[in-house]
């Protein structure tokens, strides 16, 4: 059916600095296109509002900014 490509595929990418985060999943996406996938949907863990990444940032102990990304192969399931 689809050979051994799953339908669905989620991956996660992480980096300390958000601009780097988006430039490992544009990386990737490309090469998930040039495989047959398109991008369902991105979720991010925003961590701009957090009061506690405001006191922790000052520590250098900020979180990652992680993006969970799903991708659907193309002409696969809906």
């Amino acid at each position: 059916m689809f050979g051994k490509k799953k339908p669905i595929v989620v991956k996660t990418y992480e980096h300390r600095k958000p601009k780097e985060a988006a430039k490992l999943f544009e990386k990737d996406a490309q090469k998930m296109a040039k495989d047959g996938y398109e991008v369902l949907s991105v979720v991010t863990n925003d961590q701009k509002h957090n009061a506690s990444n405001v006191l922790l940032g000052g520590l250098g102990l900020l979180a990652p900014t992680i993006l969970t990304v799903t991708y659907k192969l193309k002409n696969g399931p809906s």
